[in-house]
C-alpha cells in the first residue's frame, strides 16, 4: 500500500484522496500477538468495519462486526518502564494525528483540552468529527505517524 500526501481542501479539512481501508499493526506484547488491526470503509452505512488479521470483528453479544463513524490514529510518547515490557503512555502533549472520517484522510494534529477531552485540530483549528463512535488508536511518536500505519 502506498502513501499518499494529504492536500487537498474538502469541506474545510484538507484531505487526502477517498481512503476504503485503513490498518494499523499492533506491536504490543499485550495485544492480540501481534495481530493487525484494520478498519473497511463501508459506503452503504458510511461507517468503518473492524477488522483482526483481514476477518471482521464480532461484537460477542451480538455476532454483528464492530464498527465506527471515525477512527483516529494519533501519535504519543511510549516509554518501557519495567522488564515486563509495561509501557508508559504519554497522553498530555499532543502531537500528529490522521482522521478517518466519511472514507476520506485527514492530516492534523490533537490535543487535549482543559476537560482533557481529545480534539483533532488542522491549521490551529479544532475540527468536528462525525457523531458517534470513534475509537483512538495510538502509536508511539519514533518512528513518525505514517510508519505505522497503511491505507488505500
Amino acid at each position: 500500500m502506498t502513501k499518499r500526501p494529504i492536500a487537498v481542501m474538502v469541506n474545510n479539512f484538507k484531505s487526502a484522496r477517498p481512503q476504503s481501508w485503513l490498518v494499523v499493526p499492533h506491536r504490543s506484547p499485550f495485544m492480540n500477538n501481534g495481530d493487525r488491526v484494520q478498519y473497511a470503509y463501508d459506503e452503504n452505512s458510511g461507517n468503518y468495519i473492524r477488522h483482526i488479521n483481514d476477518e471482521p470483528h464480532l461484537d460477542m453479544a451480538t455476532d454483528k462486526p464492530l464498527t465506527a463513524d471515525n477512527v483516529l490514529v494519533i501519535e504519543a510518547p511510549h516509554r518501557i518502564v519495567d522488564n515486563v515490557g509495561r509501557l508508559e503512555v504519554k497522553l498530555d502533549a499532543g502531537g500528529d494525528a490522521l482522521l478517518f472520517m466519511g472514507g476520506r484522510s485527514y492530516g492534523g494534529t490533537w490535543q487535549r483540552n482543559e476537560q482533557g477531552t481529545f480534539e483533532f485540530m488542522q491549521s490551529r483549528q479544532v475540527l468536528p468529527l462525525k457523531p458517534g463512535k470513534t475509537p483512538m488508536l495510538i502509536v508511539p511518536h519514533e518512528p513518525p505517524l505514517l510508519k505505522h500505519i497503511d491505507w488505500k
